[in-house]
């Protein structure tokens, strides 16, 4: 019982992790965006 209730455990601080890293790129990927579009004009 144990081991399954840790794997749970460790899976969804995966997904959270996950999530976070996606934040992140997506926040990244808008500043360089924005950076462009500053550099075009």
């Amino acid at each position: 019982m144990p081991p399954k209730g840790l794997y749970a455990v460790n899976k969804n601080t995966t997904l959270c992790q996950f999530r976070n890293f996606l934040k992140a790129i997506t926040f990244l990927y808008s500043l360089i965006i924005m950076q462009i579009c500053k550099a075009l004009l």
